[in-house]
């Protein structure tokens, strides 16, 4: 989807050229519907990406013109337009990824709630919760811990099977209540690992599950690498929901 709007781009430059426009040709605003173009189908990278392309063919027309005649308002207007395609489809681009995220958000809040508003053992629903949440923050692991005990704690965790003990992050969540967050669990002296050390940090976050009864249990998300902004916001919102879902299909 994004090679098209790329040759547009290259279209116009051509265009311009084989034309002998100028910097400051009326044509040089046509860079920004493909540029658009590329931010509303592929978001900040997709319109930075056309932006900085259109940027670079543009080049050729604006920095002659500033090279013969100085700094002019019409050199300034030709370099002005050097950097308003890449402007826009950076802009452009995070609204629409921005958009995109809360519409996931939202799609996995209601997944969510139809899971435990459902029939079934809570058990099977918490290990969909959990597999919901691992997919809508793209994590390494997630686990699901409802109760106030660690050892008598309901577990829930994607893949299945993973460890959680008494030393663990969601074990000081589950007893305390506040939330750990951790740059690499391998080295922090609060937790102790249930892995060896890997070639990039492990991240992870624990949040206490709230409800109108209090604390009800705890999330715990570990993930690889830097965790994006837009998901530490989508991590937040959803330790609520699930909280709240939690507490809900309890009382049921």
């Amino acid at each position: 989807m994004i090679a098209l709007p790329l040759v547009l781009v290259a279209a116009v430059a051509a265009t311009m050229a084989l034309t002998g426009q100028g910097s400051d040709s009326v044509l040089r605003h046509l860079y920004l519907l493909p540029t658009i173009w590329a931010a509303l189908s592929r978001g900040a990278i997709g319109g930075g990406l056309a932006g900085a392309l259109a940027a670079l063919l543009h080049a050729p027309f604006a920095l002659p013109a500033v090279e013969r005649d100085g700094l002019t308002s019409r050199t300034l207007d030709g370099l002005l337009s050097l950097g308003l395609p890449v402007l826009a489809g950076l802009l452009v681009g995070r609204l629409v990824d921005g958009s995109r995220a809360r519409a996931a958000r939202l799609g996995a809040v209601l997944a969510i709630q139809r899971r435990l508003d459902g029939q079934g053992p809570l058990e099977s629903a918490l290990r969909d919760v959990a597999e919901i949440v691992r997919r809508a923050l793209r994590a390494r692991r997630v686990a699901l811990l409802v109760g106030h005990d660690i050892r008598n704690a309901r577990l829930a965790s994607v893949p299945t099977g993973t460890l959680v003990h008494d030393e663990c992050a969601a074990a000081f969540t589950l007893a305390s209540g506040q939330a750990v967050s951790s740059a690499d669990l391998c080295a922090d002296p609060r937790v102790r690992a249930d892995e060896p050390p890997g070639a990039s940090p492990r991240r992870g976050v624990t949040r206490p599950l709230t409800s109108g009864a209090g604390v009800v249990g705890a999330i715990a998300v570990e993930w690889t690498g830097e965790l994006p902004r837009l998901e530490r916001a989508a991590r937040d919102e959803l330790a609520v929901h699930v909280g709240l879902a939690v507490g809900d299909a309890r009382v049921t």
